[in-house]
């Protein structure tokens, strides 16, 4: 009787440690994907600056999302930035997985439209 719950309480703990170890295993993963998709969208984004020769820029609006790999596939990172370059030119960036980033000049007023609407500043 002793050993039959010894036994049973081992098989339990065994299952829960690989179950936890599992876990920790697989969100490591997923934090080391998104750092790797966060180093390349910094570079690329860099990279896109210096092809347009803009050398100061503000980010005045950011939204990322880092993307994720999935049972089904992957969800691709992108990102979506307003930029203001000194003395007066705008300029929205967009980047997507597995396309070439896109930089596009845009109006004062449409800018501060876009950062006003969002609530960020």
């Amino acid at each position: 009787m002793v050993n039959s719950l010894w036994s049973r309480f081992g098989l339990e703990l065994t299952l829960m440690v690989f179950i936890v170890f599992f876990g920790l295993v697989m969100c490591r993963a997923h934090l080391t994907y998104q750092r790797g998709n966060k180093k390349r969208i910094d570079e690329e984004f860099r990279q896109t600056m210096a092809q347009h020769c803009i050398q100061n820029v503000q980010i005045k609006q950011e939204h990322t999302v880092l993307g994720a790999r999935r049972r089904g596939g992957k969800r691709s990172f992108d990102v979506h930035r307003i930029l203001y370059s000194p003395p007066d030119r705008w300029f929205v960036y967009v980047h997507v997985e597995d396309e070439n980033p896109v930089l596009l000049p845009i109006s004062e007023q449409r800018a501060m439209a876009s950062v006003t609407s969002s609530g960020a500043e």
